[in-house]
């Protein structure tokens, strides 16, 4: 979206492709995608320990707090407080990235206590949560964050994502920010993972005193949660299990994070190497009648790369070209729409992953594709792709790792049975296993140019 006017476009294809399982689901019980634990197993946000954060010292010397870390959270807690969506919008597309750029490259923002206190005022609960997502975002971004920093920010999501449904439903919120909150707390699930194969047996990781952080059936638990309760799922003449659009004036918060909530479900399955349940997710949507999906552009070509990388993991090459092909091209068309927009570095580098991976599926399958996107992937990748067309290894494996989801353990052990393996073992494993696929493709390459030559002959010729 450009500030100030939208910009209407159109979805880049239709996600259903012929996928859909004989077995239905029964709507908010077995909702595909979402394995939802016994009612007794259920997490309630509410008794997480949201008490356990240790704030550093407020006896501090504010005096250097830049001004205007101030005024932004001034501005900030005046626009929830009178609900200003305009406002909103602003200071979170433009205001956060433009003073995190000049003033904030490679420090932290002020903590929350510093700026009020250099207010002499406090501001209200749900601006001091939504400050802090775009702290701790800050953080995870141009820093390295501390044990106590990966608690905390957890902390900070499970009590925002909590109040936003429940007591700010009709917070209008920017859609973007929206999004980009579930993404983000998807994107630091997926790094404390990492984190802990790496740093399960050190002296660091042991300052972690919780065992619930990031815990990705908790995660689940949230994710489920919105989707059961965003009332976004209906049932159609078919018996199936599909969304309902809501229209843009008639959806809340909670409606919102139930659609968005389809998307960090996708990853999440994607992450762990469950492609069936990606694409059993990907079949409730119908992309002609849900448009929240293209409001907002990151979460438009977020759903269509794990989905395109799911068909391609699932041997539906045809339909990962396709869909690699359609949302390659709209980026190319509507890029300049979102350079200003915080996610901006996101969607370039998933850009680059999917050429990559559509580079792959076109050396294992190949067909004729757009002009366009055939000169951008040999302007990105040059002489690799002519490798890979010969089947080089070497460049596939390469590219692949590059492309590819940051696959996570889900039962990585505890800091007394992890080692720095278990980080590159899932990756490792599902590397293992498009390697071997690629090689039955790769046989089946020859066979095809046999196939080819026969029928340049003639049948007289073929029976002599």
């Amino acid at each position: 979206e450009a500030k100030g006017k939208k910009k209407k476009e159109s979805f880049p294809c239709n996600f259903n492709m012929s996928h859909q399982e004989d077995d239905e689901f029964q709507m908010g019980t077995d909702l595909p995608g979402v394995r939802l634990r016994a009612e007794s197993d259920d997490i309630d946000p509410k008794e997480l320990d949201l008490d356990k954060r240790d704030y550093p010292d407020e006896d501090e010397d504010l005096s250097d707090i830049p001004p205007v870390a101030i005024e932004f959270l001034k501005q900030l807690d005046d626009a929830v407080n009178s609900n200003d969506h305009n406002e909103l919008y602003t200071l979170y597309e433009s205001d956060f990235n433009r003073i995190s750029t000049k003033v904030f490259k490679h420090v932290s923002w002020p903590l929350l206590h510093e700026l009020e206190g250099a207010m002499n005022e406090d501001v209200s609960p749900i601006t001091g949560l939504l400050y802090f997502e775009l702290y701790y975002r800050h953080i995870y971004a141009q820093m390295t964050p501390t044990p106590e920093q990966r608690m905390e920010s957890w902390y900070n999501y499970c009590e925002l994502l909590k109040n936003l449904i429940e007591d700010y439903d009709d917070l209008k919120l920017p859609i973007q920010w929206q999004f980009d909150i579930l993404d983000e707390f998807m994107y630091q699930m997926q790094a404390f993972c990492q984190y802990k194969a790496k740093k399960g047996n050190d002296e660091e990781f042991q300052r972690i005193t919780d065992d619930s952080i990031w815990d990705i059936t908790t995660v689940y638990s949230f994710l489920s949660g919105f989707l059961k309760n965003g009332g976004i799922l209906t049932k159609n003449a078919d018996g199936r299990t599909v969304l309902k659009e809501i229209s843009a004036d008639d959806a809340a918060l909670a409606h919102n994070f139930g659609y968005f909530s389809i998307v960090a479900l996708v990853r999440v399955h994607s992450l762990l190497g469950d492609y069936t349940e990606v694409l059993k997710l990907v079949d409730l949507i119908d992309a002609s009648k849900i448009s929240i999906f293209v409001r907002v552009s990151a979460c438009n070509i977020s759903l269509f790369y794990y989905t395109g990388f799911a068909y391609m993991m699932t041997r539906r090459l045809n339909d990962s070209i396709k869909i690699f092909t359609q949302i390659l091209l709209y980026i190319a068309r509507t890029k300049q729409y979102f350079t200003r927009s915080i996610q901006f570095g996101s969607m370039m580098k998933q850009n680059d992953q999917m050429l990559a991976l559509l580079a792959i599926a076109l050396s294992l399958c190949p067909q004729r594709i757009d002009e366009s996107i055939q000169f951008a992937i040999r302007d990105r990748f040059g002489d690799k792709f002519q490798r890979l067309q010969k089947g080089d290894e070497v460049v596939l494996e390469e590219l692949f790792a590059f492309a590819s989801p940051k696959f996570i353990n889900p039962v990585i052990g505890n800091a007394t049975t992890s080692n720095a393996s278990d980080k590159l073992e899932a990756m490792k494993l599902q590397q293992k296993v498009f390697m071997y696929e690629s090689k039955q493709y790769r046989m089946l390459s020859t066979l095809r140019s046999y196939v080819r030559l026969y029928t340049t002959l003639k049948v007289s010729k073929l029976a002599s």
